[in-house]
């Protein structure tokens, strides 16, 4: 994955997908870029005020920014398919989609270090379960596909395919007793060896950390302030990051550490 600014993966990204847009207005997917960066970088004012970001900071707040931004491209891909049929949309209507659909993170409280110095404390000190009667968010992923002729070589396709997402609340898992009690007196040590085999890459090593608080709104609810850990580590050099989150958005953020972004066959232009 892209270890760039949260700046530069949003912009470049945005710019690329343009080229891809039936949608006419570019300025949605300005505006779009211009919120997620607002809403997700300088949502962690503490943040902006370093000198210097951690590498781990850094790929977290990517991962969250490019879920914010995967969900509000989700309404310029409505909008360009109903103007491909000749169906207008107005420009009004296209910013409210995009702001209706796309989650604010809020991220503070950074701490960062190897993971063996907080080996021994309690997993829950790390990790918000989610409270009883709340909501989580969940994410459902689509993959987009575009396909155009070239009127002056009728017998070339240009095509191109792209991720977007949409968000919704809904209650979270329910947890039998056991499972809780397990999940309030383990250590980091003790969750990383049960949970290995269910995430990204079970024979990863991890060797570092990043902690920090999130509270996320979206369509007028918030989540409120929870704890989560990511735990970085590396499988034959390939870097591998595990995610707990399991309130923001858990599917979504696994999607946006391991599933492509980039526009793959960007469409020729003239």
């Amino acid at each position: 994955m892209s270890h760039g600014t949260v700046f530069g993966y949003i912009v470049f990204d945005a710019h690329a997908w343009q080229k891809l847009s039936c949608v006419s207005r570019r300025s949605s997917l300005q505006r779009l870029v211009l919120t997620v960066l607002c809403l997700v970088v300088l949502g962690g004012a503490a943040a902006a005020g370093q000198t210097s970001m951690s590498h781990e900071e850094e790929v977290v707040r990517n991962a969250y920014a490019k879920v914010a931004f995967q969900c509000g491209i989700r309404p310029v891909t409505d909008a360009a398919a109903k103007q491909a049929i000749h169906i207008a949309v107005d420009q009004t209507t296209i910013d409210n989609n995009i702001a209706r659909a796309t989650p604010v993170f809020d991220l503070s409280g950074f701490q960062t270090g190897p993971i063996e110095s907080i080996a021994n404390q309690k997993w829950a000190q790390f990790v918000s379960l989610p409270e009883p009667g709340s909501q989580i968010l969940m994410s459902t992923s689509n993959t987009q596909n575009f396909q155009s002729v070239d009127t002056d070589s009728p017998n070339q396709m240009t095509s191109a395919s792209w991720q977007d997402s949409d968000l919704r609340w809904v209650p979270p898992p329910e947890l039998d007793t056991k499972t809780l009690a397990l999940m309030s007196t383990i250590t980091v040590a003790e969750a990383i060896s049960l949970s290995r085999e269910q995430w990204a890459d079970p024979k990863a090593t991890y060797t570092r950390y990043a902690a920090f608080s999130v509270n996320v709104t979206f369509q007028g609810r918030s989540s409120g302030l929870h704890k989560v850990l990511f735990l970085f580590g590396s499988d034959q050099g390939k870097e591998i990051v595990a995610q707990n989150d399991l309130i923001s958005g858990p599917q979504s953020l696994w999607d946006a550490l391991y599933r492509p972004f980039y526009p793959r066959g960007l469409l020729l232009t003239k």
